[in-house]
């Protein structure tokens, strides 16, 4: 085929660039994730002796369509899409006596998510949800949420505080941060440096209601120089190739509506009983919910699957009482 000349008119054309805007943000309209896949191994390339400033730095430069995705998913990641979604991510941390002299996997779990949301495509809220004593245990980058009810405040039989979820849920949904969707991970879970790009995709996809199951990173948390691990050693953790799959459920995604639907009465977090509660609940009022397994996603990671509730009298204590509160919803 044969074409007189290349001028691109429409650069100078302010009608035609504005009608462009336009087509681009019809196409990022119908840009769901399995396009999203072929456009990122597809390129057209054009002759080196053509220049396009617009795409290219040099004259050597070639024109290839990865520029025509990246274009469409900074689109998709703006506030004028429609698959945009506004997320906080919520923990809550625990202080440490001399955290820096030994393994802190709390504060390994905060650097881990603070790289995530830097290498997010959009921005992401970050809260913790805290005891006064505790406060001090969260980066000034997180909001902070007080909680006041635990397992200490509410029975005479122990001295661990343990937060009550609800309560942290309640306090999300009346700070008056403005949000789509919810995350929360139990403290010891560690992000992949992509994952809220990952989240962000699995909501493009149409799941209302999704959880993530770790990967167990086996060997202790001890890295190859022999040190603790430490948030320097995030890339080592995320290369590792001895990774064994969970069952359990540590990392919820849930949309803002269903979030306020859910009602986990006394239910507490760090022992068994609240996890599944809240996979059933949020899974109920769901419109399309999922459940990722281990190695689809590869979001998320744990120090390997001690269970040292097991061994720990006081923690049995606390779950039975924490069945006890499933019972009673």
């Amino acid at each position: 085929t044969y074409h007189l000349g290349n001028e691109m008119i429409w650069r100078e054309d302010e009608s035609l660039l504005r009608l462009t805007e336009l087509n681009m943000n019809n196409a990022a309209a119908i840009f769901y994730p399995e396009w999203r896949k072929i456009c990122a191994t597809r390129s057209i390339f054009i002759p080196d002796s053509i220049f396009i400033p617009a795409y290219a730095a040099d004259s050597k430069a070639k024109f290839e369509l990865s520029v025509y995705c990246k274009t469409l998913e900074s689109k998709m990641d703006g506030p004028s899409s429609k698959f945009y979604a506004r997320i906080v991510h919520v923990i809550s941390p625990y202080g440490i006596d001399n955290c820096d002299a030994h393994f802190c996997p709390v504060n390994l779990v905060m650097g881990s998510m603070l790289r995530a949301a830097e290498k997010s495509h959009s921005p992401i809220l970050l809260a913790t949800a805290t005891f006064p004593e505790d406060a001090a245990a969260a980066p000034p980058d997180f909001i902070r949420l007080p909680l006041t009810r635990s397992t200490a405040t509410e029975y005479t039989n122990t001295t661990k505080a343990l937060p009550v979820i609800q309560e942290m849920f309640d306090g999300l949904q009346n700070s008056g941060m403005q949000y789509d969707y919810v995350i929360y991970t139990n403290v010891d879970i560690i992000l992949h440096e992509d994952f809220y790009n990952i989240v962000r995709d699995q909501i493009r996809a149409g799941y209302d209601n999704f959880q993530f199951n770790r990967q167990t990173v086996t060997g202790g948390n001890i890295n190859s120089k022999g040190d603790p691990y430490t948030v320097q050693d995030l890339d080592e953790i995320f290369s590792s190739q001895e990774m064994l799959l969970h069952h359990g459920t540590d990392c919820f995604v849930i949309e803002k509506s269903i979030l306020k639907k859910v009602d986990m009465g006394n239910i507490f977090i760090g022992t068994l009983g609240f996890a599944n509660m809240l996979l059933l609940q949020t899974s109920y009022f769901a419109k399309q919910p999922r459940k990722f397994g281990t190695f689809e996603t590869n979001a998320t990671y744990h120090f390997g699957n001690d269970q040292i509730w097991r061994e720990d009298e006081s923690l049995l204590r606390l779950l039975e009482l924490n069945m006890n509160n499933v019972v009673d919803l």
